[in-house]
């Protein structure tokens, strides 16, 4: 793992000659228990005594919005959320395990399926409104699921034991085309309301943000 500076440069030393993919490591709580994820993967080939170069963003546009709950829910934490856009590829089917001759050859497919689909990660604010950049034009999913926050977000086994489904929505993104291939333009999704189900009724407590 490589750590970029400033200026968004990263390096690795030492690279083993052949092929190789390159992710950015998504994390908005370092320090603390939370979800991390790992961008759609960019191939580079290694080759000996060669420097190989390969450039992570840079394309696309940003895409802004916000979530807004239909009921309010204590102890929630937007930035505890991992939510992406994510590319939709229709005609690119999931492996699945019976097809392969051993876990180990499907968790190679099945990574190598995740590393062909793209996903952009919003960076929340505490208020629900998110920001992500250099999104390039096409058709995106939007799904959010809400469950019931724990008792006690920092402990070990938060992430493990995640509470009962509350509400969440699933909406389709299209970022239209960019002549230039790059653009600062906003693309304002608005604020999007999520259906939350009766917490009451599950004993579950409400309360404000």
């Amino acid at each position: 793992m490589a750590q970029s500076d400033s200026d968004g440069r990263f390096r690795f030393e030492r690279v083993p000659p052949g092929s190789h993919t390159v992710f950015r490591r998504i994390n908005f709580h370092e320090g603390r228990p939370g979800p991390i994820g790992f961008t759609y993967g960019q191939p580079v080939i290694a080759r000996p005594g060669e420097t190989a170069q390969i450039t992570i963003g840079g394309k696309g546009r940003p895409v802004v919005g916000g979530f807004t709950l239909s009921r309010p829910l204590a102890n929630d934490n937007w930035r505890a959320n991992l939510v992406s856009l994510v590319e939709d590829k229709p005609g690119l089917v999931p492996p699945q395990e019976a097809q392969f001759p051993s876990r180990s050859a499907y968790f190679r497919a099945r990574s190598a399926y995740d590393a062909s689909i793209a996903k952009y990660y919003l960076n929340f604010q505490s208020n629900g409104t998110f920001r992500v950049d250099d999104v390039p034009p096409g058709r995106y999913t939007l799904a959010l699921c809400v469950t019931a926050p724990a008792a006690d977000p920092l402990s070990e086994d938060a992430l493990m034991n995640l509470g009962p489904v509350l509400g969440g929505i699933t909406n389709t993104v299209v970022v239209p085309p960019i002549p230039s291939g790059r653009s600062d333009e906003l693309l304002d999704l608005g604020v999007i309301r999520v259906p939350m189900v009766h917490t009451t009724a599950m004993g579950i407590a409400t309360g404000t943000r």
